[in-house]
């Protein structure tokens, strides 16, 4: 009878720690980058992308980041960070013609393959005509939100809204920050989302407002540094110029989150190599859970 109060002990405490663990599995935290990667010129001379390429893939491998939002990424861009993290697939479709395989730029999303599983993806213009390639109000260019819906291995699923907002068109930035809200209640619905971007906007302007603004939206945004449980790590600013000892007063990228997550750290990342930095802009890091 002793032994038998035993075993029925041992057995309540494997369930209890198979419980535990589950539920620490489930709440496993979550490395995100937002990297403006500055596309590939030759104009930038020994900042151009054949000297950064190692570095930026080293980054985001060291990192650990399970998914990056890119800005100004290239196709042949695209096509070397395949090479240099075989275990990362991409989605992403031009900004100027809406194709997979352009010469133009991409917001695409780069993503862990062994990690977390690509369900859905889609793409809009920040125009009156959002459905196919076009620019309206005052932007200089065409620009796109890409967006994409995963599932973790954990049963986990969110949608990722990639954004690079055009850096010249004020009412073109403002009125591309409503749409992408509208776009993600029409989206996304009910599930978590993430948004990652070069926004080309200061906190104080206009299209950061309507980002952040939730009003009648169903889904709520907040920007990931001002709700991080520990201290935000690294500069108030993220353009650089390619400068290591540049400073400005505000940031333009951003990550942005719905209430479903907590932001365990935000980081602006300075890591350099030899006195040089890897793009034009600091790369930002979350570290969520939900």
């Amino acid at each position: 009878m002793k032994y038998k109060n035993i075993s029925v002990v041992v057995l309540v405490i494997g369930q209890l720690l198979v419980s535990v663990g589950a539920m620490a599995s489930a709440k496993q935290s979550f490395n995100l980058l937002s990297f403006n990667i500055r596309y590939n010129t030759i104009k930038d001379g020994d900042n151009a992308w054949p000297y950064r390429k190692q570095h930026v893939s080293d980054l985001i491998q060291f990192h650990q980041a399970d998914i990056v939002g890119l800005q100004e990424a290239r196709f042949e861009q695209l096509n070397d960070l395949s090479i240099l993290l075989p275990n990362y697939s991409w989605y992403g479709l031009a900004r100027d013609d809406g194709k997979p395989d352009s010469s133009g730029e991409y917001v695409a999303i780069l993503y862990r393959k062994d990690k977390i599983t690509l369900k859905k993806q889609g793409a809009f213009w920040c125009s009156t005509t959002p459905d196919v390639p076009s620019k309206s109000w005052d932007s200089k260019f065409r620009r796109n939100v890409n967006w994409a819906y995963f599932t973790r291995s954990n049963g986990k699923h969110f949608y990722l809204f990639n954004a690079h907002f055009d850096h010249e068109g004020e009412k073109a930035r403002a009125e591309c920050a409503k749409l992408l809200r509208s776009r993600i209640d029409q989206v996304a619905a009910d599930i978590p989302v993430i948004v990652t971007g070069d926004f080309n906007a200061k906190p104080y302007e206009q299209s950061y407002l309507n980002l952040t603004n939730n009003g009648s939206y169903r889904t709520k945004l907040f920007d990931a540094r001002a709700i991080s449980k520990l201290k935000p790590y690294g500069p108030d600013y993220t353009l650089t110029g390619f400068d290591i000892a540049a400073v400005n007063k505000h940031p333009i990228d951003y990550i942005f989150i719905s209430n479903d997550f907590s932001v365990n750290r935000f980081g602006v990342l300075t890591d350099s190599l030899n006195g040089r930095l890897p793009s034009d802009h600091y790369p930002l890091l979350v570290d969520i859970e939900w």
